[in-house]
Protein backbone atom coordinates (compact mmCIF):
# COMPACT_ATOMS: atom_id res chain seq x y z
CA UNK A 1 0.00 0.00 0.00
CA UNK A 2 2.94 2.51 1.07
CA UNK A 3 4.54 1.98 -2.56
CA UNK A 4 2.16 3.79 -4.95
CA UNK A 5 1.70 6.68 -2.19
CA UNK A 6 5.19 7.55 -2.39
CA UNK A 7 5.69 8.95 -6.30
CA UNK A 8 2.06 10.21 -5.72
CA UNK A 9 3.02 12.40 -2.58
CA UNK A 10 6.23 13.05 -4.34
CA UNK A 11 5.39 14.02 -7.49
CA UNK A 12 2.36 16.20 -6.07
CA UNK A 13 4.67 17.96 -3.76
CA UNK A 14 6.86 18.71 -7.07
CA UNK A 15 3.67 19.84 -9.25
CA UNK A 16 2.68 22.33 -6.33
CA UNK A 17 6.12 23.98 -6.12
CA UNK A 18 6.10 24.26 -9.83
CA UNK A 19 2.60 25.93 -9.39
CA UNK A 20 4.02 28.45 -7.18
CA UNK A 21 6.67 29.10 -9.32
CA UNK A 22 5.23 29.55 -12.54
CA UNK A 23 2.46 30.98 -11.28
CA UNK A 24 4.13 33.86 -9.74
CA UNK A 25 6.47 34.27 -12.42
CA UNK A 26 3.21 34.73 -14.80
CA UNK A 27 1.71 37.00 -12.72
CA UNK A 28 5.08 39.08 -12.41
CA UNK A 29 5.23 39.38 -16.03
CA UNK A 30 1.78 39.83 -17.34
CA UNK A 31 -0.66 40.60 -14.33
CA UNK A 32 -2.26 43.55 -12.79
CA UNK A 33 -1.46 44.73 -9.09
CA UNK A 34 -4.46 43.03 -8.01
CA UNK A 35 -3.53 39.61 -9.77
CA UNK A 36 -0.13 39.86 -7.72
CA UNK A 37 -1.49 40.21 -4.42
CA UNK A 38 -3.81 37.34 -5.59
CA UNK A 39 -1.71 35.16 -6.49
CA UNK A 40 0.71 35.96 -3.47
CA UNK A 41 -1.90 34.97 -1.13
CA UNK A 42 -2.88 31.87 -2.54
CA UNK A 43 0.49 30.61 -2.71
CA UNK A 44 0.19 30.54 1.56
CA UNK A 45 -2.65 28.64 1.68
CA UNK A 46 -1.73 25.91 -0.53
CA UNK A 47 1.18 24.90 1.81
CA UNK A 48 -1.93 22.93 3.21
CA UNK A 49 -1.76 20.95 0.67
CA UNK A 50 2.22 20.94 -0.02
CA UNK A 51 3.50 20.23 3.64
CA UNK A 52 1.57 16.51 4.37
CA UNK A 53 2.38 16.14 0.56
CA UNK A 54 6.10 16.49 1.28
CA UNK A 55 5.88 14.46 4.70
CA UNK A 56 3.65 11.49 3.14
CA UNK A 57 6.79 11.74 0.76
CA UNK A 58 9.09 11.38 3.19
CA UNK A 59 7.48 9.06 5.52
CA UNK A 60 6.62 6.78 2.98
CA UNK A 61 10.46 6.73 1.43
CA UNK A 62 11.73 6.53 4.67
CA UNK A 63 9.07 3.21 5.04
CA UNK A 64 10.42 2.00 1.72
CA UNK A 65 14.10 2.43 2.43
CA UNK A 66 14.17 -0.04 5.18
CA UNK A 67 17.31 0.98 7.27
CA UNK A 68 19.36 0.68 3.38
CA UNK A 69 22.03 3.22 3.69
CA UNK A 70 23.39 3.27 0.37
CA UNK A 71 22.80 4.49 -3.17
CA UNK A 72 19.81 7.03 -4.10
CA UNK A 73 18.74 6.23 -0.68
CA UNK A 74 22.09 7.33 1.13
CA UNK A 75 22.29 10.58 -1.04
CA UNK A 76 19.14 11.62 0.27
CA UNK A 77 19.92 10.99 3.40
CA UNK A 78 23.62 12.67 2.91
CA UNK A 79 21.54 15.88 1.23
CA UNK A 80 19.08 16.30 4.06
CA UNK A 81 22.06 16.35 6.54
CA UNK A 82 23.47 19.25 4.79
CA UNK A 83 20.59 21.05 4.04
CA UNK A 84 18.76 20.99 7.13
CA UNK A 85 21.60 23.45 9.60
CA UNK A 86 20.91 25.59 6.49
CA UNK A 87 17.47 25.63 6.61
CA UNK A 88 17.75 26.88 10.19
CA UNK A 89 20.21 29.66 10.43
CA UNK A 90 19.40 33.65 10.46
CA UNK A 91 19.02 35.21 7.22
CA UNK A 92 22.14 37.34 6.45
CA UNK A 93 20.35 40.55 5.51
CA UNK A 94 17.69 41.82 8.17
CA UNK A 95 13.88 42.08 7.08
CA UNK A 96 14.09 45.92 7.27
CA UNK A 97 16.78 46.09 4.27
CA UNK A 98 14.81 43.25 2.15
CA UNK A 99 12.89 44.82 -0.98
CA UNK A 100 9.07 43.79 -1.30
CA UNK A 101 8.83 42.00 -4.84
CA UNK A 102 5.81 44.47 -5.53
CA UNK A 103 6.26 47.57 -4.46
CA UNK A 104 4.37 50.45 -5.95
CA UNK A 105 5.23 54.15 -5.51
CA UNK A 106 3.20 56.37 -3.09
CA UNK A 107 0.57 58.45 -4.72
CA UNK A 108 0.47 62.13 -4.15
CA UNK A 109 -2.52 63.17 -2.40
CA UNK A 110 -1.86 66.97 -3.61
CA UNK A 111 -3.39 67.97 -6.92
CA UNK A 112 -1.40 69.03 -9.44
CA UNK A 113 -0.99 72.77 -10.17
CA UNK A 114 -2.34 73.82 -13.43
CA UNK A 115 -0.05 74.78 -16.37
CA UNK A 116 0.63 78.19 -17.66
Amino acid sequence: MIKPIHPIAGGLAILTIATFWLSTVLSELVGSQSTIVAVKMAIPRSFLLLIPAIAMAGGTGLALAQGRRGGLVGSKAGACRRLLPAARREPSNPPATRLPLAQTPPRSTTPAAPHT
